[in-house]
């Protein structure tokens, strides 16, 4: 597809211009080359984004000019001329693109523009299954103090959650704003009787519950998962037609239309930058950094931080005009420091999140009094004291003596915890859990704890390179009581601190109620689905447990000093003496950067499936399986190729990026596992084999080969894996993960059929703890229903959060992306 094609197309436009009054025709053709702005007034009155006009359009425009439209955009290639004659021929309408788009040298070709044509919008189905995590049971075996303790701890997680709507978009916390309001006003169903009475359809009503959901469900408008953004399935009219059928609208309505009108563009949008969470301005979008901000810039930022010795943690980065930034730390507590570095203006600016921070501190002060012990006294004291000041030092202190207070029954924590959502992962998100223990499975993990150190002596590497003694962490098998964040996990190896983890040890936890078991597999042999399903309980078992305790907790890091630089021999060139390894002042994090995440993932995983291969892994953590455990071991060989394939769906194929570190890890491992060969692992394009016409992907694991050639694959890899994170040898890792991470030709067109045949995300249902007016605290689960789930977030957020607003207000210039 070439320039005189866009040519060709310009032409066929303009010669099927019917029924222009006088006064286009002469505006019209006053443009003469296809780079002049339209600068006349008359055009300026509408200034719709492109987008937004290509989702109200669907269903009148032809099809091709709905492709050409996309084309020409993704081309930036789209003038205004062009757009005005497109509008004509559609609508009879004008609109101005308020973005200048600028001319590429490069040329999309057939494929591309194919791609772009064929790509399905990301839309919340309404055929989301709902998966509840409820705690009843053991809330209610709790003792009044215990209840006391663990209410208040929901409340500052819940309330500390808000937060992570301004770390996810700009639109984000506007967007809570306005769904919380119309959905707060009335009952779900006497706002779908208001909704349908104002002109919506049944299914539109739906559509908006569902995506609401998604919006609740995420703490914002992209997956957590992914990083991906989620749509509306209805169109922008619809959906102000349901905003303004709430009984709150009467009273908000100044609010309500000036947040819509202001984020609208974005909630709609999804082509390019609008599509993902990425750097700014160009790669994607992200509430760490205004829309203003480069990614040059926002690493000076970075430098200019450790100069200050300030960690990155808890902060978010704005820029205020040319060569004036801003840092903005998270504490309850405000102040402001000018700084000058590299010829920049640097404000130092403490109070971010301020007022969520202050209701954070208070709920947690009010559980001190109800603590089981001295550790969880002080714990929450270094909390208090961390979000009032923002000092990450603090909350490293509060994670010392977490780590201390071993087999609880009310297990917690909460802070700035993961940096997953973070493009530079540097930055974290916040998270507060409040989890119930699992005595009888929790007796099962600890006695895998205590014998831990043996699985060490199997580990593929040489004993120099496994930690000079192992800290044994607690282990709980927990059962979520809240959870609030962006998503909740399956299991948990906190904390991330890496000084802390060396010297004084970890803890991890197995959250057992967010497990559903599948009902439905793709693309698998029917005896594989079997065996798959059967022993899918124990799989998911195996692989948390290994994944957390092991393969995050194993594995020692080269600092000067702590290891024997002369006489260690490399087990990968069997050459005496290592050099490369860790400064003083290095962490994991900070050498290996954007790659830690997916790296750690990928080595923590494949540490799991490495030990799904040993007997002796089911005798001591699942002896109740061990005369199934050749099965269940062929059964997690399964679940990491599934998981990988399935896991394309995440892959961007145009910036050639993986959107989520743990799928890129297992991406990784699927391709060490074809590499093996022997034709142990085999996927090839197919047709399905109830219907010729469609296409399919025949996957296959030869059974006999999973404690061969699999073993043999998975050993060789973590030994590469952990030669190079002890050593620090970021350019061989990098060298390495980047080429098993690729994703080729072949795999692209596996790709589309995942993609055309995927399967609604789960939507995830909570209980809420509630505290009467009499003091009595109790727990409250919900019907496994759409209704269910937004009357969970209605009763946990019931009242409009002004200050959520004003938050919002405060930054709202410099955050906002231009379109």
């Amino acid at each position: 597809m070439n320039l005189s094609y866009l040519l060709n197309i310009r032409k066929k436009l303009t010669r099927n211009l019917k029924k222009v009054n006088k006064y286009q025709k002469k505006q019209i053709n006053k443009f003469t080359k296809k780079d002049q702005s339209i600068d006349d007034k008359y055009f300026q009155k509408d200034t719709k984004n492109v987008i937004i006009f290509l989702k109200e359009v669907q269903g009148i425009n032809p099809l091709e000019y709905q492709a050409i439209i996309q084309f020409l955009l993704q081309a930036n290639k789209l003038y205004k001329l062009d757009f005005l004659k497109i509008k004509t021929l559609i609508t009879k309408k004008y609109i101005i693109i308020t973005n200048k788009h600028k001319q590429i040298n490069q040329q999309i070709n057939k494929e591309q523009l194919q791609r772009i044509m064929s790509v399905k919008k990301p839309f919340i189905s309404d055929k989301s299954p709902i998966m509840s995590v409820f705690c009843s049971q053991e809330f209610n075996q709790l003792s009044d103090k215990e209840k006391e303790y663990s209410y208040n701890f929901s409340k500052a997680s819940w309330e500390g959650a808000k937060i992570c709507y301004f770390q996810k978009s700009y639109e984000a916390p506007a967007l809570f704003t306005i769904l919380q309001l119309t959905h707060s006003g009335q009952s779900t169903e006497e706002l779908r009787k208001s909704a349908v009475d104002a002109g919506v359809t049944e299914e539109e009503f739906t559509k908006f519950l569902y995506y609401s959901a998604g919006v609740f469900n995420n703490c914002g408008n992209f997956n957590s998962f992914g990083d991906d953004k989620f749509i509306p399935e209805l169109s922008p009219a619809s959906f102000q037609k349901i905003l303004s059928s709430s009984h709150n609208y009467k009273q908000y309505k100044e609010l309500i239309d000036s947040l819509y009108a202001d984020i609208q563009p974005f909630i709609f949008g999804h082509e390019g930058r609008l599509s993902k969470i990425g750097y700014p301005p160009v790669e994607g979008s992200t509430g760490y950094y205004s829309g203003n901000l480069t990614k040059e810039e926002i690493e000076k930022l970075d430098d200019f931080l450790k100069v200050l010795n300030v960690d990155t943690l808890n902060t978010r980065l704005v820029k205020f005009g040319d060569k004036h930034y801003g840092v903005l730390v998270a504490s309850v507590n405000r102040s402001k420091t000018t700084h000058y570095y590299l010829g920049e203006k640097i404000d130092l600016i403490y109070g971010d999140y301020s007022p969520l921070l202050r209701r954070v501190s208070y709920h947690l002060e009010q559980a001190i009094p109800f603590s089981a012990n001295k550790n969880q006294e002080k714990m929450l004291i270094h909390y208090v004291n961390h979000f009032n000041n923002g000092d990450i030092e603090v909350h490293k202190d509060s994670q010392r003596v977490w780590v201390k207070d071993q087999g609880p029954i009310i297990e917690t924590n909460i802070g700035f915890i993961e940096t997953y959502l973070d493009p530079r992962q540097v930055r974290a998100e916040f998270e507060g859990f409040v989890a119930v223990v699992d005595k009888e499975r929790s007796v099962k993990t600890n006695y895998f704890v205590s014998k831990a150190p043996e699985f060490l002596k199997k580990m593929p590497w040489p004993s120099d390179f496994e930690k000079d003694s192992f800290l044994k962490p607690d282990f709980t098998c927990l059962s979520v009581l809240s959870f609030g964040s962006s998503g909740t996990p399956l299991g948990i190896n906190i904390p991330n601190y890496d000084d802390i983890r060396q010297e004084e040890g970890f803890k991890n936890v197995y959250l057992g109620n967010c497990i559903t078991s599948p009902k439905e597999l793709l693309f698998l042999d029917k005896e594989d689905i079997e065996l798959k399903i059967k022993h899918f309980p124990a799989v998911i078992y195996h692989k948390v447990i290994f994944h957390e305790l092991l393969g995050h907790g194993c594995g020692k890091l080269f600092y000067e000093g702590n290891y024997d630089a002369e006489n260690i021999v490399n087990p990968l060139t069997n050459e005496k003496g290592i050099k490369k390894c860790y400064k003083p002042n290095d962490t994991w994090g900070s050498v290996f950067k954007n790659l830690s995440n997916p790296y750690e993932e990928c080595r923590a995983d494949s540490v799991a499936l490495y030990f799904s291969t040993f007997k002796e892994a089911y005798e001591v953590l699942q002896p109740e399986q061990v005369q199934h455990w050749e099965e269940i071991s062929i059964a997690c060989f399964l679940e990491f190729v599934y998981q990988a394939l399935i896991g394309l769906q995440f892959y961007n194929a145009d910036d050639k990026k993986w959107g989520q570190a743990h799928i890129n890890g297992r991406w990784v491992i699927l391709q060490v596992l074809l590499e093996a060969g022997n034709g142990f692992v085999e996927i090839e394009k197919a047709k399905h084999p109830e219907d010729a016409n469609k296409d399919w992907i025949k996957v296959k694991v030869d059974r006999s080969q999973v404690l061969t050639t699999g073993k043999e694959a998975m050993r060789k890899f973590l030994l590469k894996m952990q030669v190079y994170k002890s050593t620090a040898d970021i350019e061989a890792a990098t060298e390495m993960f980047g080429n098993y991470s690729k994703v080729n030709e072949k795999f692209l067109e596996i790709r589309k059929i995942v993609i055309d045949n995927k399967k609604p995300r789960r939507i995830e249902l909570q209980g809420n703890v509630f505290k009467d007016f009499q003091g009595s605290i109790s727990y409250k689960t919900y019907p496994e229903t759409i209704e269910g789930v937004i009357q969970s977030y209605v009763e946990r957020f019931p009242y409009f959060d002004k200050e959520v607003v004003d938050l919002w207000n405060e930054y709202r210039r410099v955050q906002k992306p231009s379109l």
